[in-house]
């Protein structure tokens, strides 16, 4: 009897302590792994989905006439003097996507732009040390940037937008200025990194484990830091100002290149050659002052300057607190403005 009871006991155990191992395991593992996996793909891809169909037809509804709505048949015009056939003039130029019409300034600049700049000055002098300051890094701000981090893989224009708090409807000439910097910014980048061919951060180390997939195209330089550095000089005519948008627009172009990095997919030594790449793309652009992408950034200026700064004085220490400068060591995680001065 004993024995029975003792042998009964050790199955109602063994039972008990399968299936909610078991169960918990699975059930905890199961959820954790395809809530974060699904909510991840899902959010982004609908966010992104979301963001640049609107970004791309304008910011607003398309015109009456080209909206969809669930009516399954048109109005005929089969009786006299009930409808008729309406004669516009032309397109409206306001209903044409900013983003679209940035491409035709883009397809001009990239033929016309001699951007003659050898990147070699900044490839890596010590890759492994550079390896261990991406993980420091993410160490200390990971947790934090995350989502901003995964939010910009795919695109940061609507950070410069939301922080000017710009539509097409306030400033075309601003939006298209975005669009066509981070266009040929990106094919400017691409031509140099196929260059020079260099390895990702996690090709070289794999026990990094980046937050972001490794993008299929090489490192050097960050193309993420050359259109944000080049989309802050198309919106203001000096990017070392300490005054009015300059220094938080440079911040913001800092903020996106450096999440690069804490990401895990990019060198800070790609960060600086990106940085020094736009300077000299928006050098060729003010050198080219008769075409019409110059004068896009002209008036993408005029537009900056006319929004205004809330009227308030900012301290250079709340601009920059919590934010990162590129061209001093990646171990500083904050600037000192007395340093500057």
């Amino acid at each position: 009897m004993t024995n029975s009871n003792n042998g009964l006991g050790a199955r109602h155990g063994g039972f008990h302590g399968g299936f909610h191992g078991g169960f918990h395991g699975g059930f905890h593992g199961g959820f954790h792994g395809g809530f974060h996996g699904g909510f991840h793909g899902g959010f982004h891809g609908g966010f992104h989905g979301g963001f640049h169909g609107g970004f791309h037809g304008g910011f607003h509804p398309g015109l009456g006439g080209g909206a969809a709505l669930p009516i399954g048949d048109s109005f005929s015009p089969t009786e006299p003097n009930t409808f008729q056939f309406l004669t516009p003039d032309a397109f409206p130029n306001d209903e044409v996507a900013p983003g679209l019409e940035a491409q035709v300034h883009a397809a001009e600049a990239i033929r016309t732009l001699d951007v003659d700049i050898d990147l070699t000055s900044f490839l890596p002098d010590d890759v492994e040390q550079e390896v261990r300051d991406i993980i420091s890094l993410g160490n200390e701000n990971l947790s934090m940037r995350a989502a901003e981090i995964v939010d910009q893989g795919p695109a940061f224009d609507h950070y410069f937008l939301s922080m000017l708090s710009v539509s097409s409807s306030v400033s075309r000439n601003i939006v298209m200025a975005v669009s066509f910097a981070i266009q040929i910014a990106g094919t400017f980048g691409l031509k140099h990194k196929l260059e020079h061919m260099q390895p990702r951060p996690a090709q070289r180390f794999p026990g990094l484990i980046p937050l972001l997939p490794t993008p299929p195209h090489p490192s050097f330089p960050s193309n993420h830091a050359t259109q944000a550095f080049l989309v802050a000089h198309m919106l203001c005519d000096d990017l070392d100002a300490r005054e009015g948008w300059a220094p938080y627009l440079k911040a913001m172009a800092t903020r996106v290149a450096v999440n690069r990095e804490i990401g895990g997919v990019h060198y800070r030594s790609d960060t600086l050659a990106g940085k020094a790449l736009a300077e000299a793309i928006v050098a060729e652009i003010k050198a080219n002052a008769g075409t019409a992408f110059a004068q896009l950034r002209a008036n993408a200026i005029a537009d900056v300057n006319a929004l205004g700064t809330f009227g308030a004085v900012i301290e250079q220490r709340d601009i920059y607190s919590g934010i990162w400068d590129v061209d001093r060591d990646p171990a500083v995680s904050s600037i000192d403005p007395e340093d500057d001065e």
